[in-house]
């Protein structure tokens, strides 16, 4: 069973601190980049922040990606909004946006989204660059709407390195609204 408490929200907050929610399933993994499973990815956009987010309408819609400047033909520059924490107390950086994007593709990681944002990785001849911790640019094809997608979740980068795949997946550290606990 899950929990989840709530977190920094940006338009509202609560004095409570526990949502308990119903769903037809388990959820199987926290970890964004290693489900598909629509269980887990309903609890991944509140547990993670992209980018951008998507508008009914199909319009880009900042998150904490507050601008966005398509550079040359294929070169994307985002100004991250300051302020922005994981739900451990770190800041969120370009490293964390750029360690993100980088793990969805990379090989070696073996991600179960790795083609959603394939167009960026490697074998373009570019990948992606943080040139300070607020402006993160990526050589994309891919629009600011594919920013919305389940695979451009960010995570924290020293987090994941320092506890592990398991361990970052019992606890996930996100900048979403809500932080997850499991019951044991």
């Amino acid at each position: 069973m899950s929990q989840l408490s709530p977190g920094a929200a940006q338009a509202q907050t609560t004095q409570k601190k526990e949502l308990v929610v119903a769903q037809g399933g388990d959820i199987a993994r926290f970890d964004p980049h290693f489900s598909t499973s629509s269980n887990d990815i309903r609890w991944s956009f509140n547990l993670f922040d992209n980018l951008t987010s998507r508008h009914p309408d199909g319009k880009a819609l900042p998150r904490p990606g507050t601008e966005w400047k398509l550079e040359g033909q294929s070169t994307y520059r985002f100004k991250l909004r300051e302020g922005v924490k994981f739900h451990n107390g770190d800041p969120f950086t370009s490293v964390d946006a750029k360690f993100s994007i980088e793990r969805t593709y990379d090989p070696a990681a073996k991600t179960m989204v790795a083609t959603a944002l394939s167009t960026i990785g490697p074998h373009r001849g570019a990948g992606t660059r943080s040139r300070s911790s607020s402006t993160p640019r990526s050589p994309t094809r891919c629009c600011p709407r594919g920013w919305a997608s389940t695979a451009a979740r960010s995570c924290r980068r020293k987090y994941l390195e320092s506890v592990g795949a398991d361990t970052f997946n019992a606890k996930p550290v996100g900048t979403g609204p809500l932080r997850a606990g499991i019951l044991g």
